[in-house]
Formats: structure tokens, sequence, C-alpha cells
């Protein structure tokens, strides 16, 4: 009897591992994943959860990628949290699945309602846009007119602006630097698709019949996570440990004769897996070699040439008697509070951002000045602004100058819809709708980041996260199937 039921117990086993064995046939034995940013430790902790053997390799020194927390000392001895990278989760629109996963690792989200007051600097007078807007009332209808109808004619977000408002205007030039802020590139070089509802959103927003009802005061919506957005990326690399391996920069992909992908590091590593997930910038694709046409050449080419923004920052204390307007700005860069109102983010865009580095005691000063006009009796350091050190979360006493477009990581801030765009066109693979350039390869090689987002709002923390989950939801379900 005992003899049987041993038997018995033993076929069983014999029975499930066999059924484990043709379940997992197709699974892969090994996932890499290049860039641990939000998008790449997404895409490896859902994968993980499933059972999936993941390693992830980061070119930097530490995790997080664009989001990058640090904490600044402010006149008054206290430490103010603020951010180089990603900053406000509401750039990503309802942000569900930022704020899901935040949420799911106990995070706390604080929102906030801003009073949203402008002064922009023209060189030698300032001026507020609302008060310039007001003047425009009676030419609400000609205005949405003509952003209907050059939708055919015009080439990019700049000729529209141009057909508005004159070039030579002061309202040209804010609704230019607006653009260029927002998303990263000149208004001249970003296509009409998706960037118009922006440019629209923008200009009817001001002329509104309540932004001219007594006592409006506009607001801007803010969502952060408390201690810093850096917080996210560190919760899930703690379920990822002995799993994430940093400063390894990949330099080389190449297919091996067993059909496997080999993996070169700069560090002379070498390291081979069945499924490979590039979760890193499009313009950092130029530092790679892909051999044995990995990525066809034509594919790559256009993987390039996605327009990122050059996008940069200086984050400097202020001490100062009133704040009238929370909103300072030229044609250069914008300056705004953080939530504790005692530190100034100086945040630059077009090409004084891409240079941002190279320029940094010129354009400085000249920031501290517009600042100074701005702001009643206000003190900001005389000191250089330095650079970060590649870690989250730490303290510094001195400014702080971060330069995207300068980073050898990123050589860029984030993706954005340029002429010509590659970006637009999308596809359905294994059920699952992809961007058409980002189209897995093979089932071999896939794509992850805000840069491949099927969100409209690419570019942002949320459109990170959507993309890792759909990523690691379309490997789990395209090896389920396959089984």
């Amino acid at each position: 009897m005992i003899t049987r039921l041993i038997g018995m117990i033993f076929l069983e086993i014999i029975l499930q591992t066999n059924a484990y064995s043709e379940s997992s046939k197709n699974i892969p034995k090994e996932i890499v994943i290049i860039g641990a940013g939000l998008a790449g430790l997404t895409t490896a902790y859902r994968l993980h959860q499933k059972g999936y053997h993941v390693n992830v390799y980061e070119a930097r020194p530490r995790i997080g990628g664009r989001v990058h927390s640090v904490l600044l000392k402010n006149y008054d001895g206290t430490y103010s949290v603020a951010e180089l990278g990603g900053q406000n989760i509401s750039d990503g629109g309802e942000a569900h699945h930022f704020l899901a996963l935040s949420r799911e690792f106990g995070l706390e989200i604080i929102e906030d309602e801003h009073e949203f007051s402008r002064l922009f600097y023209d060189g030698s007078h300032y001026h507020e846009p609302r008060i310039l807007m007001e003047e425009q009332k009676g030419r609400f209808k000609e205005i949405k007119h003509k952003l209907d109808s050059n939708k055919i004619s015009s080439k990019s977000i700049q000729h529209i602006i141009d057909n508005i408002f004159p070039r030579s205007s002061i309202l040209n030039r804010i609704f230019t630097f607006q653009m260029t802020s927002y998303e990263g590139s000149p208004p001249s070089k970003l296509c009409l698709y998706h960037n118009l509802e922006t440019l629209t959103s923008m200009i009817l927003s001001e002329l509104a019949p309540i932004h001219r009802t007594s006592g409006y005061k506009p607001t801007m919506h803010l969502i952060r996570l408390k201690g810093g957005n850096a917080n996210l990326p560190l919760k899930i690399s703690e379920q990822l440990q002995g799993k994430i391996y940093l400063n390894h920069t990949l330099i080389k992909v190449s297919l091996t004769d067993s059909n496997k992908l080999m993996l070169t590091f700069k560090n002379g590593k070498t390291v081979f897996c069945d499924k490979l997930i590039l979760s890193i910038p499009c313009p950092v694709y130029e530092d790679i070699k892909f051999e044995n046409d990995t990525i066809p050449e034509n594919r790559l080419l256009k993987i390039r040439d996605v327009q990122y923004g050059t996008n940069g920052k200086i984050l400097v204390p202020l001490k100062y008697d009133k704040i009238t307007h929370n909103v300072i700005f030229n044609d250069k860069m914008a300056t705004f509070f953080n939530d504790d109102r005692k530190l100034l983010n100086i945040y630059y865009t077009g090409k004084y951002a891409a240079h941002l580095l190279l320029n940094l005691k010129a354009l400085y000063n000249e920031a501290t000045i517009v600042i100074r006009g701005g702001v009643e009796n206000s003190k900001l350091p005389t000191e250089l602004p330095v650079l970060p050190r590649e870690e989250q979360l730490t303290l510094y006493s001195k400014p702080i100058v971060k330069s995207w477009y300068e980073d050898p990581f990123s050589k860029g801030s984030y993706s954005n819809f340029g002429l010509n765009s590659p970006l637009i066109e999308e596809k359905v693979y294994h059920g699952i709708k992809v961007k058409a350039l980002f189209e897995p390869i093979s089932d071999k090689i896939y794509f992850a980041g805000e840069h491949t987002t099927i969100l409209d709002e690419i570019g942002t923390m949320e459109a990170a996260v959507e993309s890792g989950e759909r990523i690691a939801h379309l490997i789990s379900t395209s090896s389920s199937k396959n089984s």
C-alpha cells in the first residue's frame, strides 16, 4: 500500500514536471533590459512578478534615468526636495499608470492647486501675459478660426503662431517660448500632430470668458510624490535586488549561431539573452553598434532621428520680501517656485538649454538680473551652480545645474512630435497596440520608454510607466500564446 502510494506521488511529480516543461518551452530563459529608468524598471518589475528571469543593465551609477530628485539647502537652513528631471506628474494628463504604481508601493501622492500668475521680460520691460491677452478678447472668433483653418496650409506650429500674432509682437514671443518650454524644441521644429492641440489649449484658455470674470485667478494643478519623484524608481529597485547592474554602458548587440543575442558593454562584460528590451533614449542609439541586422538599418536611422528636447535646469535658493508673480520668464528661460516657495527652478529650453553648461556664467548672471527685477528685494547666490552627483536624494548646499542635452546618457530631455515625426503611426502586435517604429523585432528585441508610449502625451513620466506596463504585458501574453 505504502509502495503504491509512493509510486502515485512520484507519478504526479513527473506529470507536473512535464506539464511545466511543456508550458514553459517558449518562455525565454533570460530577459535583459537596458536602462534602469522608470520604463525599464516598470517592465522588469512586472516580468519579475510573473516569474521571468530578468536582469537590468544601466549605464549610469544610479537608477532613475531622467527622474533625478535632490535636496537643496535654503537660506533659512532647511532643505527643499527638488527635481532635476521629471517634475509634475500631471504633465501626463490623468497619469493613471504612474499613480497606480505609486499607490501599489504605498507612496504618498501630493496634489496642489497653485495660482498661476506670470511676468514676461522682453529685455527692457516686464509684461503680464494675462493683460496682453485681455487686449485680444475681441479676436476670439478670428483666432479660433485661424487655429482651425491653418491645419492644411501650415507646416509647423511656428507658422500657426506667426499667422495669429505678428512675429515682432510680445505675444508671438510668449507663445513661441511656451511651446518651446513645454515640448522641449522650438515651434519651427514641431509638427501639427498633437502640438496644435497643445497650442490651441494654451491660446484659447487665455481668451476664455471665465478669465475675464472679476476676481478670477488661473491656477495650475500639480501632482508630485512626497519626498521626491525618485522614490518610485527607488521602491521598484528594492524588488529587483541582485538584478540591477549599474555602470554598464551597452556598445554592441549581435546574434550568435544559436540565435541568442550577445550584448557587449563598455567595461568589457559580455551577456547573452533570449529577449532584449531597449529602454533608452533614442539619441543614445547612435553609440550602439547593432550587428547581424539585429535592428534593420532603415529602422535604426528613424529611431536615431526621433526629435528630443534640450531642456535644462538650475536649482537655486531664493530669499525675498514679497512675490507678486510665481512665474517670471523671457525668451530663454522660465523661473518657478517649489511648493514651499523657498527654492527657485530656472528652467532653460531651446538652443540656450542645449549649451547651458558651456554658457553657464552668462546665462545664470542674466537670469539673476531678470529675477531681481521681477521679485521684490530678492536675494540669490552669486556663486555659479555646480553639477549634481549621479545619486538620488543627495543633499546640496550650493545651487545645482543640469543639462539633459549635454548628458551623455540621455542626449536630450524628452521626445516630442517633430517635423515628419516617425512617432505617429501605430500597429497591433500580438493583439497589443505599439508604435510602428518600435514594433518588436522577431519576438526578440522590444522597446520601452516614454518615446514608445501609445499615449498622446509622450515625453512624460506617465508615458514611461505606461510603456513599461504594456511591454511587460505583451511579452507575457505572447509567451503564453506560444506555449
